[in-house]
């Protein structure tokens, strides 16, 4: 990251969208990269274990079996989901806070709102 200086005056600060993408690569999530595995794992078992206890023949034809298999899925697909989420939020915070605080540009150029736009606009 460049700060600008007296000796380095042509640095410029990071664009939004750059302060963004730092945030949200840095985000702790706090979660172990194969929760969705680990929970899709744990219904297949659950799963298992109601098919081998009953003995069942057809085992989808169990509503159990069937919910706890679905329940894996969505498990996973939310924590999945979840980190990505988390990380947009840090993220778009990070972006919002740089741009109040006037420490990030924007890629967008100053647009002359009043006038013509020309060298004698005086507006």
């Amino acid at each position: 990251m460049c700060t600008p200086s007296v000796f380095n005056p042509s640095c410029k600060p990071p664009s939004c969208p750059a302060v963004f993408l730092n945030a949200a690569a840095g985000a702790d999530l706090g979660l172990p990269p194969d929760a969705d595995q680990a929970a899709k794992v744990a219904a297949t078992a659950a799963a298992t274990n109601r098919i081998v206890s009953r003995g069942l023949v057809k085992p989808l034809a169990s509503s159990y079996v069937r919910g706890a298999l679905l329940f894996g899925d969505v498990a996973a697909d939310l924590l999945s989901l979840g980190p990505i989420l988390v990380q947009e939020a840090v993220g778009l915070t990070k972006e919002i806070q740089a741009w109040r605080g006037r420490v990030a540009r924007t890629l967008a150029p100053k647009m002359n709102l009043g006038g013509t736009g020309g060298p004698d606009d005086k507006s």
